[in-house]
Order: structure tokens, then C-alpha cells, then sequence
């Protein structure tokens, strides 16, 4: 990523705050090249939960609108796990609804859908 967003700073501590004294699983999702898609899971939250998504660090980042989804970048990841993405668009609207993180302005996403 080329440019950096103003809320790199705040991500970043965001992320440290969610994994640091955790033990998480990384799943990878899906390959392309070096690039790997994963998801941070905490295994006790989802134990607890009984949903892997709803315990998923990614979630919880888009959730805060501290991260997005790149939809452009990662067609086979989106069909190979609907779920997850689904999981995705709920916590988008979410912090949309919310304005948070970098929603606090308003919509700030393309429209490629």
C-alpha cells in the first residue's frame, strides 16, 4: 500500500493492543504469490462464541474502522469464504453506521459493486 491513511498510527496500536499476551491462531486463508491472506483468531473466543468469525481480529479492526476490505485484490479469498466475508460487510456497515475510525466523515469506499 502506496499511501498511508491517517489512521495508520491508530491501527497499528489498535492491532498491538489485540494481539499482544494472546496466543492466536493465524489462518491462512488463501496464497497469491508471497502475499498471504489470514485471519487472527483467538481460539478461546471462539470456543466461547462458537463463531470463529465473530473472534476474528480482522473483524474487529474493519469493525472499528480501522482497517478495510480489498475487494479489488482478493476475488478467489471472497468466494472461498463467504462467511467471513459476509462477517467483513456486516462490521463495514457497522462502522459506517457508527462513523467510526475512518468513517467518521462519512463514507469514505468506492463504489465497485
Amino acid at each position: 500500500m502506496g499511501e498511508e491513511s491517517e489512521y495508520r498510527a491508530e491501527a497499528i496500536d489498535r492491532f498491538r493492543s489485540l494481539c499482544e499476551g494472546r496466543k492466536l491462531i493465524a489462518n491462512i486463508d488463501h496464497k497469491e504469490g508471497p502475499l498471504l491472506h489470514l485471519r487472527l483468531i483467538d481460539p478461546s473466543e471462539a470456543a466461547a462464541t462458537g463463531n470463529a468469525s465473530l473472534s476474528c481480529i480482522n473483524v474487529t479492526l474493519v469493525r472499528e474502522g480501522l482497517a478495510s476490505v480489498d475487494r479489488k485484490g482478493c476475488h478467489n479469498y471472497i468466494r472461498s469464504y463467504p462467511s467471513v466475508v459476509d462477517e467483513l460487510k456486516e462490521a463495514v456497515a457497522e462502522a459506517k453506521r457508527d462513523r467510526a475510525g475512518m468513517f467518521e466523515l462519512g463514507d469514505v469506499e468506492e463504489d465497485d459493486e
